[in-house]
This record gives structure tokens, C-alpha cells and sequence, in this order.
């Protein structure tokens, strides 16, 4: 009995657009027999302590349209019924990656390599940005943002434990609109208006915020 089933990845990408690749539709139209795709096979049964899919490659042996079918690369670390040569048939839209490299995926570096400070709220918590400082980068790795939500009070902001470190990706996964400072010169600040679109801060206060 099959213990597995193959995951639609296109449901987390639309989740987590920023941080969740996919192959471009150019370069899943040049797969053909003897490329890799990757899958990810979802486990039906909870396995205490483990996880609940497992990444794996496929080598590609025949193509018909958009369906595929391959033969099983790896060992799968807890699936029980599957092992290296076992035929799998999958979609295209199943694929995460393939063995041919794809241009587009360079963006997705930005959004992983760059980091910037948020209120932690906003990414455990659902918390909506509503206050962006953009400052000059610190480090090489830094875009200079400092994001901020509602409710932050003089003592919330004086513990620096309310306050992460993330990839930038994961911030725009939160919300998609800060998108829209990306590429912003510093230093500058912006809010959230009325229009619930980013407005520059023209009265913020640089001076106490540097001091």
C-alpha cells in the first residue's frame, strides 16, 4: 500500500511567493528525457520526530506533453515503499527543480542573501508592517530596512529581543507591499497611509533616531 503521495508545490509558492522557487515555464517546456527533476513526496502517516515530505530527485524517461514519468534517484530517509529505480509519474507543475539551470531563479538569491531588521511579531505573530526606516546598509548583506508594526511603545522598542534578523523575502512574504521600497535611497522612512499604500515620513526625526 503506498505509503506517499506527490505534493502540489504551487500552493506554498502562492503562500510565500518570496522564498518558495519554481521552474519557469520556459525551462519546464525543455524538459525531456535523461534531465532531473526534483519533488517532494508528502508521507500519509505522521512520523513522530520526523518529517512530513521528503525532497527527492527523478531522472526524467519519457515525456508526453505535460506528464511525465522517471525513475526514483534517491533513498527516500523515511517512506517506506519507495527505493532508487522505482517508476514515479508526475506532472510538470510537481517539479521544484531541475537538473537544467534556470536564469530565473537568480532573483530568489536577492531575497535569501539580504537581510534586515523586523519586529518579530511580524513574522511569528502575523503582525501587519505598518513603519519602515530605511537606513544606510551596515554590512554587505544589509538592505538598511528596520520594519515595524503597531503597538510599539518605548519599552517594547527598548528590548532588543523584540527584534529579528530575517532574510528579506521573508518580510515580503508577510506582506507583499513592501515590495514597493525596494530600491528606495536611504535614508528615508515610510508609513502606511489612509490609501493603505506606502507614504514617505517627511517630519521623522533623524537626528533621535541616530542619537
Amino acid at each position: 500500500m503506498k505509503d506517499w503521495k506527490l505534493i502540489d508545490p504551487r500552493i506554498q509558492a502562492k503562500e510565500t511567493p518570496f522564498t518558495f522557487y519554481l521552474p519557469s515555464s520556459t525551462l519546464l517546456e525543455k524538459l525531456q528525457a535523461k534531465d532531473s527533476a526534483k519533488l517532494i513526496f508528502e508521507l500519509l502517516e505522521a512520523i513522530p520526530d520526523g518529517p512530513r515530505a521528503e525532497r527527492m530527485w527523478v531522472t526524467i524517461t519519457e515525456r508526453k506533453n505535460d506528464v511525465f514519468t522517471g525513475t526514483l534517484e534517491n533513498k527516500p530517509d523515511y517512506i517506506k515503499n519507495l527505493n532508487p529505480g522505482d517508476s514515479i509519474k508526475f506532472a510538470n507543475y510537481h517539479i521544484i527543480d531541475t537538473s537544467i539551470p534556470d536564469p530565473e531563479s537568480k532573483k530568489f538569491d536577492y531575497y535569501f542573501d539580504n537581510f534586515c531588521v523586523v519586529n518579530r511579531r511580524i513574522i511569528e505573530n502575523d503582525y501587519q508592517p505598518n513603519f519602515v526606516i530605511i537606513d544606510e546598509p551596515s554590512r554587505s548583506n544589509d538592505i538598511g530596512w528596520s520594519v515595524h508594526a503597531e503597538g510599539e511603545d518605548e519599552e517594547f522598542t527598548s528590548n532588543s529581543e523584540n527584534y529579528i534578523v530575517v532574510p528579506i523575502g521573508k518580510v515580503l512574504n508577510a506582506d507583499p507591499r513592501l515590495a514597493d521600497l525596494l530600491g528606495k535611497q536611504a535614508p528615508c522612512c515610510y508609513e502606511i497611509g489612509n490609501s493603505g499604500k506606502w507614504e514617505i515620513v517627511d517630519d521623522f526625526d533623524w537626528d533621535a533616531y541616530y542619537q
